[in-house]
């Protein structure tokens, strides 16, 4: 509106227009004279404020400035995504991971601004998303699943809709400890075995390192010897490799009742454990053979030799004496090929000798080479003493602690866990006292499928320690293996110095 008339002083030839911006404070465009009341100023910002002000003039020059005018221009959507859309691996973790980025220029955003981030696991489409104020520079999503894919984008909001998005990012959430295999079916392989077969967790949170297998007496259950109820006073561990998926659990007694878990490992731990739903009894140590040899039976003589024992053929309750006796073997899964076939015996015994310790044995007996009269049983040699690590290393010194690695026997004969010795060097190279350390199959996890490591703490810095390592068998721990090294390393200095 043209000033009053009595504040005129004249007739008005022109008005001049100024447009500044409020944040920041500049002019936005440059002053417009005009003739007339009426202007229309374009090329502004979207969702912008501006201050606007109408100076009148005469022939003699401008009047006063009046009072500015605060006008906002209408909303837009965002010209431009957030920028350095990024997450720190310190921001991740099992469940939830936090998102960062670069604000959105105040020109691009057009509006008041809010930032939307938009996510969803790698193989779902369906996506979810979370809103930050548009002064956030950071959001953190929650409820997501380990060990899983999220792919993220973030784009700007204003009232007039979404800008564009921000290239994708895609990242994975830590691991946790998994959930619990699903054990299939649990089988007695002859006397003193179980065959284990299980599936992989279905919810593994994480990369599955191994398993391990926990066999017990079942409740109620009881052996059938006085040594199977000393054996079977504690649980037998068992471990498997991540590629397993069965275990023949040997070293049990037979004609005995056992329940069987299970559960698989991450970096985080073991995790959920699977129980089988049926208790299983081992079978009994005598067999029979229809119209064959009337019984046979195995026993134990040491982890390297093992007794075949039979009756004679019986027909109609007639006991014949057959001319001679055979007896053949070999391991269990070997080809037929692989088998040794003992010279025939007149005798009711035989003894099977240079066996492999804790290895699974198909023995069949046959009456005067006739097939029909075969008698066939299973058995395991006992375990033995563990043979030597395949390797043993020292890696990654520091100023307090090494790393241990090795690889387990090529023989393990048994059920194994292992043990390590370390001794420090003082001047003269003369050695302090040993320190020996029992390790725990249970707290063992296993590197590449085929090595194991354990860290040595609580060293002191730049001091030279000579290691030596070896397997024992579990149930008789005074079987133990050869020693590996000693391997020499030397601690980085430091603080312990």
């Amino acid at each position: 509106e043209p000033p009053l008339l009595e504040h005129r002083n004249g007739d008005i030839v022109n008005y001049t227009v100024q447009i500044y911006s409020v944040d920041p404070a500049v002019l936005a465009q440059p002053e417009l004279t005009v003739n007339s009341t009426t202007v229309s100023l374009t090329n502004l910002g979207s969702g912008r404020q501006y201050r606007v002000t109408v100076i009148a003039a005469t022939s003699l020059g401008k009047g006063p400035k009046p009072a500015e005018t605060f006008v906002r221009t209408a909303d837009g959507t965002p010209s431009l995504p957030p920028s350095s859309v990024h997450v720190n691996q310190t921001d991740v973790h099992k469940d939830n991971l936090t998102v960062r980025w670069d604000p959105i220029s105040l020109e691009s955003q057009n509006g008041r601004l809010n930032y939307v981030v938009y996510y969803r696991a790698k193989n779902d489409f369906a996506e979810k998303s979370v809103t930050a104020p548009g002064d956030a520079s950071s959001i953190t999503i929650n409820g997501l699943k380990p060990f899983t894919d999220y792919i993220i984008t973030v784009a700007g909001e204003t009232s007039r809709g979404v800008g564009p998005r921000s290239e994708e990012k895609t990242i994975r959430t830590d691991q946790d400890v998994p959930g619990a295999p699903t054990i299939t079916r649990v089988d007695s392989i002859g006397t003193t075995a179980l065959g284990v077969s299980w599936t992989s967790p279905a919810d593994p949170r994480g990369k599955i390192l191994g398993y391990r297998i926990v066999v017990n007496v079942a409740s109620g259950g009881q052996g059938r010897s006085r040594r199977a109820a000393a054996v079977n006073s504690s649980s037998m561990v068992v471990l498997a490799d991540e590629d397993d998926t069965f275990k023949t659990i040997g070293g049990l007694e037979s004609d005995t009742e056992y329940s069987v878990e299970m559960d698989a490992e991450t970096s985080k731990g073991w995790g959920e454990r699977a129980k089988h739903a049926s208790i299983v009894r081992t079978q009994m140590i005598v067999f029979g053979a229809p119209e064959g040899l009337e019984a046979t039976k195995v026993t134990e003589i040491s982890s390297t030799e093992l007794r075949v024992s039979w009756n004679n053929v019986t027909a109609d309750n007639v006991t014949t004496t057959p001319r001679f006796y055979i007896v053949s073997y070999g391991q269990e899964g070997s080809p037929t090929s692989d088998f040794k076939t003992l010279p025939p015996v007149r005798g009711l015994t035989q003894v099977l000798t240079d066996l492999t310790p804790y290895t699974y044995y198909r023995i069949s007996v046959s009456s005067n080479g006739d097939a029909s009269k075969t008698s066939t049983v299973y058995a395991w040699t006992p375990e033995g003493i563990p043979g030597e690590l395949a390797s043993f290393e020292i890696l990654e010194p520091d100023d307090a602690s090494v790393l241990l690695q090795w690889q387990p026997p090529a023989m393990p004969n048994g059920h194994i866990s292992y043990m390590y010795k370390y001794w420090s060097l003082v001047t003269g190279r003369t050695p302090k006292a040993t320190t020996t350390v029992t390790l725990r199959p249970d707290k063992l996890r296993s590197v590449g499928g085929n090595h194991f490591r354990w860290r040595v703490s609580d060293l002191v810095g730049l001091t030279e320690y000579n290691f030596v390592m070896q397997a024992y068998n579990l149930r008789f721990s005074n079987w133990t293996g050869p020693e590996s090294g000693p391997v020499l390393v030397q601690t980085l200095p430091g603080r312990k110095c």
